[in-house]
């Protein structure tokens, strides 16, 4: 029974209360009573706890003996005995909070990561393969997964959190210690220049979130630290992201102990670590600490891309802040697929998975989290991935065939792209007065964005009703939002006024251009074609979050069922509200093209972004016509003529088509690759595992060699998935395994320990034993009614 309720609470919400009370209430119904209402769910959890901790301990056990195993050499070596000397809470096993210590010269990850993925860590096959990255990881945060305080009842404890629960660690556990995320806490803390007196003196508040960093902009706009985008641009790039997820709920420190897990995961979604948050926000030591236990788990050759739905701010701040440049110049960043639209153009030009050559396919969406129960599907899993990359690859060559173009001069296009994108400001030559002006009229841009956003805000709330406890949430998260655009409208208006004012005082010639400027109608036609934009943007960011809004609340309670009533009214009206936006953009477009056929005085080279179409645009893919950069200007090219990159349709369908190849054929080498990390760890562990069956004692041995039947049960669905899956020439072969010894016959050699339980001696056989030596059930006379009543039940379900 204990098995059948793990498994289930596998497959469904844990409910222990609503387990015990069905089969309570099944019992009565046949005359069967508790003492007390509560007993049997007091002991049914406890024996259940036990029985799970108790299988842990097992597989810890048996995976402990094959570490050990596997670091003996040679032939002649005594197999490792199990350790029946140390008690339980003194044991140590290879897990994510005591790990084993390996040499500065280990050529292979850990053990801990290879049973985490055998895919991606079963052995170091990426040195032999063509991969820009040896492994590809994901990080990201969940704040749903909360815990409440332990406030203790007990007299003298009362309030106090802690003191009522011990404190249990799995064996597997897959969760750093609190005191390797404090201690690297400290360390950030220490690295950053202190801010004030005040906040020095508390770490925790001391410490920036990735929120207050998003928000810090430098002085001078320019590329530094090695990095790759501006100062503005990250800066930007960070408060659109958090602009657009404002509606984000955090957890409050005072009612929880911990507010949020931040994990990451190999790119088949298989969780390697996590990390408890205490904090109200995701902050950057989290991260920190993750990255530093996988990098003292892999060779220190190896390379890794992270893909994070904020990787670009990590970069940023790990290059300027130096926080570990032991392993930071071996990462790679990316963001993840879901959050790019959310980044700036720029931004997603230099880290959208699909625009770089390192990452294949992945994108950090991936499929369901793959479990040691599902490995067997290992070998479906890498045949589908092989099939669409080269489904893929195949397309995209055959349309490359069909242009005049090379993949070379197609990337070196979008290399181009890239450098003009990122170059700072003052490459136009422009005076600090026409500097000035520039960021004036893009914050007037931005102002008329931020005023049409609160006049949808107010036409939102028209249907905003509070007629329940969920229409009151709308309501409250409405005036906030509110509250908040009111309050960056009056900023901006301020700060606008002061630069006016300051630009009056200190450049005269300046402020009169700025009136001309004004009355330019070029001028004007392409700033309320950059605000239009930037509204679209700005729509389509918030229809996205109220999507995810919405997909959060078909898997929750119907407090969210009724939210979603909401929520689809806020959808509704941002997409027709997006629909008119579209067409006002189209129109402008075909206003400055027809008064680019007629002026005279402007150049015949001038360029005019492409009409945009309704098809894909509320996807926000990276290839979009909506990220378009329209501030293209012929000055800004040294020999006056408009790249192929901006003007060439051809070009910038074969640029997306050269990407397409290159990432496709990246994918089916990280294939090749992982199919031979599989090959070599499955070669070492079943001929270890094989081993401790033979020497190892026989009550152990049992456990190794239902080990063994699993491995062998994955192999015959390996051979028969992975026949087509591409693998090195130095991997192992599949066909040298044989099939190990029954479970059955194993099991009739082993003498079965019958416990005593009237304290007599251990080794005493029991006088239930047959005289065949077999034991027989040990059915004491009070116990018979409730078996009888036990089988009755099972007979009933059958």
């Amino acid at each position: 029974m204990l098995e059948f309720v793990a498994e289930l609470f596998l497959h469904i919400a844990p409910n222990e209360r609503g387990w015990a009370a069905m089969l309570v209430k099944y019992l009565k119904a046949r005359r069967y009573h508790f003492v007390t209402a509560d007993s049997f769910r007091c002991r049914f959890a406890n024996a259940l706890a036990h029985y799970q901790q108790l299988v842990r301990l097992v597989d810890a056990e048996v995976e402990k003996l094959v570490d050990r195993s596997q670091a003996l050499s040679g032939e002649d070596c005594v197999a490792p005995q199990l350790d029946e000397t140390t008690p339980v809470n003194g044991r140590e096993y290879s897990n994510a909070q005591n790990t084993a210590t390996f040499p500065s010269d280990h050529n292979v990850p850990s053990t801990y990561l290879q049973t985490r993925c055998p895919l991606c860590f079963g052995s170091n096959s990426s040195e032999n393969g063509d991969l820009k990255v040896d492994a590809i990881v994901c990080l990201d945060a969940n704040f749903q997964l909360k815990c409440q305080r332990d406030l203790d009842q007990h007299a003298g404890h009362q309030g106090e959190t802690g003191t009522q629960d011990p404190f249990v660690v799995s064996p597997r556990t897959i969760e750093l210690s609190q005191r390797d995320l404090e201690l690297w806490e400290a360390k950030i803390l220490d690295l950053r220049p202190k801010k004030s007196s005040a906040q020095a003196g508390q770490k925790r508040k001391a410490n920036e979130t990735m929120e207050s960093e998003a928000h810090a902009v430098e002085d001078e706009d320019k590329v530094e630290d090695d990095l790759k985008m501006l100062n503005s641009t990250y800066s930007a790039c960070g408060e659109s992201f958090i602009a657009a997820d404002g509606d984000c709920v955090k957890a409050l420190t005072q009612y929880f102990s911990d507010t949020g897990v931040l994990a990451m995961l190999c790119h088949h979604n298989i969780p390697l670590v996590i990390a408890s948050m205490w904090t109200a926000g995701e902050k950057q030591f989290y991260t920190c600490a993750l990255l530093d236990f996988l990098f003292k788990h892999l060779p220190h050759c190896w390379r890794i891309g992270v893909l994070y739905d904020i990787g670009c701010q990590m970069d940023q701040s790990l290059k300027k802040w130096n926080f570990m440049p032991d392993w930071s110049p071996r990462l790679e960043w990316g963001i993840s697929i879901f959050h790019a639209y959310g980044h700036q153009w720029t931004c997603q030009l230099w880290y959208h998975p699909r625009k770089r050559t390192i990452w294949g396919l992945s994108d950090g969406e991936g499929l369901e989290c793959i479990d040691e129960e599902k490995w067997g599907d290992f070998g479906k899993w890498l045949q589908v991935r092989v099939d669409r990359a080269q489904s893929r690859l195949d397309e995209a060559k055959e349309k490359l065939a069909k242009s005049t173009f090379s993949i070379e001069y197609l990337l070196h296009q979008f290399k181009d792209q890239c450098a003009y994108h990122s170059k700072p400001i003052m490459r136009q030559s422009k005076t600090q007065g026409a500097h000035a002006i520039e960021h004036i009229l893009s914050l007037q841009s931005t102002l008329e964005a931020q005023q049409e956003n609160l006049q949808e805000l107010i036409s939102e709330g028209n249907d905003v009703i509070p007629e329940d406890s969920a229409g009151e949430a709308v309501l409250v998260k409405w005036q906030e939002r509110v509250h908040s655009t009111k309050l960056a409208i009056s900023r901006l208006q301020s700060n606008i006024k002061k630069r006016m004012e300051g630009l009056k005082l200190g450049d005269r010639v300046a402020a009169w251009k700025l009136e001309q400027l004004k009355k330019d109608r070029w001028i004007t036609m392409q700033l309320n074609l950059r605000i239009l934009r930037e509204q679209l943007v700005r729509k389509l960011h918030a229809r996205k979050f109220k999507l995810a809004t919405l997909d959060r609340a078909h898997s929750t309670w119907i407090l969210d069922q009724k939210t979603k009533v909401h929520v689809e009214k806020a959808v509704h009206h941002r997409s027709s509200g997006i629909d008119a936006m579209m067409k006002k953009y189209n129109a402008k477009i075909k206003e400055m093209a027809e008064y680019h056929q007629t002026s005279r005085t402007i150049s015949k080279s001038a360029y005019i972004p492409p009409l945009l179409l309704k098809e894909g645009l509320y996807k926000m893919d990276v290839d979009q016509d909506i990220w378009e950069d329209a501030r293209a200007d012929i000055g800004d090219f040294p020999d006056g003529v408009l790249p192929q990159w901006l003007v060439d349709a051809l070009v910038k369908k074969g640029i997306f088509m050269a990407q397409e190849v290159v990432n496709c054929e990246q994918e089916l080498e990280r294939c090749k690759v992982e199919s031979s990390n599989l090959r070599t760890w499955f070669y070492m562990e079943y001929r270890v595992v094989k081993r401790l069956v033979k020497e190892v004692d026989d009550e152990v041995s049992f456990f190794a060699l239902h080990r063994l039947h699993q491995l062998y049960e994955w192999l015959e669905l390996w051979r028969v998935n992975m026949i087509h899956v591409p693998t090195l020439s130095t991997a192992p072969s599949w066909d040298e395994f044989l099939p190990p010894l029954t479970l059955e016959h194993h099991a009739s050699r082993i003498r079965v320990h019958v416990p005593n339980v009237d304290g007599d001696d251990d080794d005493a056989v029991s006088s239930d034993d047959d005289q065949d030596g077999e034991v027989e059930e040990d059915i004491e006379t009070e116990d018979l009614g409730f078996i009888t009543l036990i089988d009755n039940v099972i007979g009933d379900f059958q």
